[in-house]
């Protein structure tokens, strides 16, 4: 029997007309030895990865996940990621019993959340960037937070006073413990020239240890021009979790200006503003201070400079600072200068006609390089990778129709990699849609979909729309719904102990459109390696037929996936009728390892 094409693309043209091909939370694998069992087939079909709830917030839904990069020893445990649940910053350890990894979310403090209209209220992204192991920064709903563990500044005494200062003069207390947030004092005394008398602690800051000379630093409000006044710390608070909003720029009023994206690179926090007073054409890019994403100075930004159009997202990537315009993409690089911390690359550091990306965090790098879905005045929604200099499509006619009408307000993505596939997750809350594009297997055949399936029958984009990666652990991603936070593998078969349904549907058979008659159907699949009892014991999958061309579907037809131990189980459908233009739905929503090889078709073709 002929092998027709079961194994391919999923490939999806508008109308369906010329080829209506899906995968449906299946991808492709490459058989490298080049010795399939199906010899005319060079891949496999796979599961994609189920969910096991690691732990839930008291706060959601979700709004970002990232992991840890450090052990970070916290009440005993260690810190494996953090998270964003509803308004709540959180970190989360986990310990390892019964067999199962069993996480707990440990709140660290407010920041601020953004509602998706017409969701049901599913976030808008937000950002984490661990700096150090205890300290974070975090953009949510347009807002920045600082959050570092560490001591408050206690009690302190004079050391000595300086001069030049006046009262109601104003600074900071920089912490003599990396990591922290600066505590903040106000002069109420001062002698003849200036020197102060007494002080204020007007806030604690976090970061300290008892000390003798710390320096302070001038700003805010200044009626002198004082320097060299210094503290005795002489008694620290107990060690604890501070988050403190920034203005950006300093000097600007919280409520001025909102983050539109934010990166690190080294050692810098470099954000993108939305339209605001001190820069209508949205073209700057502010840096923070080196290692200190309290410090923003004014003075301290960047500019878009090649071309007029607005900054749409800061990325670093690679030693790479990229500066996202609407119509050109600007390439950046360290100049290791202080005053001016970047540089545009010379000779290179423009792409013309880069597509800036659809949405803040439609953007992400893996693989060595850098992929984004990218829209400008000239068209919208092609998927680009960067290769060199040059942005590659790595979208296809049938992904980008499907994309063509979609609203990307709050879409994200992100990379990882499982069993040696590099994936790229890419997520639409409207319309409730999730692709995924594999790399490894390229443009072509390397896009599918995800999905879960309610009770009511219905599907919605993939639950697992945030991700962090810790070693010891493996992957975890967050649920856009709910508080949970789960664990994703492929050797997990449900998702959160819900069923997932497994797709195909097959290329056209078609021939001249003329009558075709159907005998047998059998699929090559793995079997007999299932559980002894219980969910999954007794498998079963459905066959659906369309005489149409996939514009509608007959009743499913159940066939037995075979128990354990039936490894050469048959599985086949008889006496499929005839049409002249037919397709093939296969489905499965069991908890099995589903491995499809191939499926054969046994007809003849008429001569009308």
């Amino acid at each position: 029997m002929p092998s027709f094409g079961f194994i391919g693309p999923g490939y999806q043209m508008r109308g369906l007309a010329a080829d209506c091909q899906r995968w449906l939370n299946l991808c492709l694998e490459r058989v490298e030895s080049n010795r399939s069992a199906s010899p005319t087939v060079a891949y496999q079909a796979i599961n994609t990865p189920g969910k096991q709830l690691l732990c839930t917030h008291d706060d959601s839904p979700c709004a970002a996940v990232v992991e840890s990069k450090s052990a970070l020893p916290i009440d005993g445990n260690t810190a494996l990621f953090f998270t964003v649940y509803g308004s709540t910053l959180y970190y989360v350890t986990a310990v390892f019993t019964a067999g199962n990894w069993v996480g707990t979310a440990h709140t660290i403090g407010q920041v601020d959340k953004q509602v998706i209209a017409g969701t049901g209220g599913q976030l808008f992204p937000a950002t984490i960037i661990v700096i150090q192991p205890k300290l974070v920064f975090v953009v949510a709903n347009g807002k920045a937070f600082v959050a570092a563990l560490g001591q408050a500044l206690s009690t302190s005494v004079l050391n000595m006073g300086g001069t030049g200062y006046a009262v109601g003069d104003t600074g900071r207390v920089p912490p003599n413990n990396s990591g922290g947030i600066p505590a903040t004092y106000i002069v109420n005394t001062v002698d003849g020239v200036g020197a102060v008398l007494t002080y204020t602690i007007s806030y604690a800051g976090t970061g300290y240890s008892v000390q003798a000379g710390v320096a302070t630093e001038t700003g805010g409000v200044q009626s002198g021009s004082g320097f060299g006044f210094t503290i005795d710390i002489t008694a620290v608070a107990a060690a604890a979790w501070l988050i403190q909003q920034q203005t950006i720029p300093e000097g600007a009023l919280i409520t001025d200006n909102s983050i539109s994206s934010a990166t690190w690179m080294d050692g810098y926090v470099i954000l993108s503003l939305a339209q605001n007073e001190a820069d209508p054409a949205r073209r700057q890019f502010y840096i923070s201070g080196l290692n200190d994403p309290t410090n923003w100075n004014a003075l301290s930004f960047d500019t878009k400079e090649a071309n007029s159009d607005p900054v749409v997202a800061v990325y670093a990537c690679y030693e790479i600072l990229m500066v996202l315009g609407s119509q050109q993409i600007e390439l950046w690089q360290d100049s290791g200068n202080l005053l001016s911390a970047f540089q545009r690359l010379l000779g290179g550091g423009v792409i013309e006609n880069g597509l800036a990306p659809a949405a803040p965090h439609m953007i992400s790098k893996g693989d060595d390089t850098v992929r984004w879905l990218g829209t400008d005045a000239r068209g919208q929604y092609v998927a680009r990778e960067l290769q060199g200099s040059k942005p590659l499509r790595i979208s296809n006619h049938a992904i980008e129709n499907a994309w063509r009408n979609y609203d990307t307000a709050g879409a994200s993505c992100f990379q990882y990699t499982e069993n040696g596939h590099s994936f790229w997750a890419l997520h639409f809350p409207i319309p409730d849609k999730t692709w995924v594009y594999d790399s490894t297997i390229g443009p072509a055949i390397g896009w599918h979909e995800r999905a879960y399936r309610d009770d009511q029958n219905n599907f919605h984009a993939d639950t697992g729309r945030y991700h962090g990666f810790y070693p010891e652990i493996g992957h975890a991603v967050g649920d856009y719904r709910n508080g949970n936070l789960y664990l994703q593998s492929i050797d997990i078969l449900e998702d959160n102990c819900a069923s997932i349904v497994r797709e195909r549907v097959t290329p056209h058979l078609c021939e001249e459109l003329k009558w075709s008659f159907y005998h047998l159907f059998r699929l090559h699949c793995l079997t007999g390696r299932v559980p002894a009892a219980g969910n999954g014991s007794n498998p079963a999958c459905t066959l659906e037929v369309s005489s149409d061309g996939a514009q509608t579907f007959g009743a499913p037809m159940l066939r037995s996936m075979g128990r354990i131990g039936e490894y050469t189980k048959i599985i086949e459908w008889w006496r499929l009728g005839s049409a002249r233009d037919r397709v093939f739905r296969w489905r499965c929503d069991q908890p099995i390892d589903i491995i499809l090889v191939d499926s054969y078709v046994r007809g003849e073709t008429g001569n009308g």
